[in-house]
């Protein structure tokens, strides 16, 4: 039964280190990496996200707003001319990384 308890808990702290972290949650260990996320011309507030260094894991959404502007996803650079991700989505941290909001007029259409 002893060692059943230690299989479990030693398999539930494995899984804890790929599990990703958001706006409640604090991972203060030399192995997480953090985003910061930017409005780049948006109002609104979101804080860091900390995951863990080369661990798959999921962006928070977006909550940033820009009146008469559409969120259409972040860039690693405020021009759009660096790294794209969607919202929300799948990324693996080597380091740490600042994404700025990028935005489309919202009258446009395609």
């Amino acid at each position: 039964m002893k060692k059943a308890i230690i299989i479990i808990l030693t398999a539930l702290l494995v899984l804890s280190t790929f599990v990703s972290c958001s706006d409640d949650c604090e991972i203060d260990d030399e192995f997480t990496r953090t985003i910061t996320f930017d409005a780049n011309g948006g109002t609104g507030k979101m804080n860091p996200q900390t995951i863990p260094r080369r661990t798959i894991s999921y962006l928070v959404p977006n909550t940033f707003t820009q009146k008469d502007k559409l969120f259409t996803g972040w860039n690693t650079k405020t021009d759009g001319s660096g790294v794209s991700f969607r919202n929300r989505a799948m990324i693996v941290l080597l380091d740490d990384m600042t994404l700025y909001a990028q935005w489309a007029d919202a009258n446009t259409t395609n």
